[in-house]
């Protein structure tokens, strides 16, 4: 390789580490200002909260960084929050046990999974797939 091509190829690579750095800062920051910050729990990683525009708007702006996203709402359609959120991967083993927002975002890895939340001694279940670039989106009526 040419020492131009590899000049060139250096800063390409700064720049694009550059801009994502760039992003990922100003996500924190954003949830941040409203008092919110990822979780980090063995291999998932999660954002919680929506109570209030300001939050809602927060998390929303993170959603395609995440690639499960679950909603709690009343069948009403207003949010309910304080909802235990547990995700079991297919073998039955507990990866996450929490308490949530009316909105949850989380990174897992690619896998099946059951995804229970609880709010109210209520308790429902669904199983989900995330595949290899792909994201589950599930809603939780009560």
């Amino acid at each position: 390789m040419s020492e131009i091509k590899i000049m060139r190829s250096l800063l390409f690579t700064a720049i694009v580490t550059t801009l994502f750095a760039g992003t990922a800062v100003y996500a924190d920051d954003h949830l941040q200002a409203v008092g919110l910050q990822p979780v980090q729990v063995g291999d998932v990683t999660y954002v919680t909260g929506g109570i209030g525009d300001d939050e809602r708007s927060a998390i929303e702006s993170e959603k395609n960084n995440y690639n499960l996203h679950i909603m709690s709402a009343m069948k009403t359609g207003e949010f309910v929050s304080d909802t235990t959120i547990v995700i079991r991967n297919k073998q039955g083993e507990e990866l996450l046990n929490t308490t949530s927002g009316p909105l949850f975002y989380a990174n897992i890895p690619a896998g099946n999974y059951t995804v229970e939340s609880t709010n109210d001694g209520q308790t429902k279940s669904q199983k989900i797939a995330i595949r290899k670039g792909g994201s589950a989106h599930v809603h939780f009526g009560w």
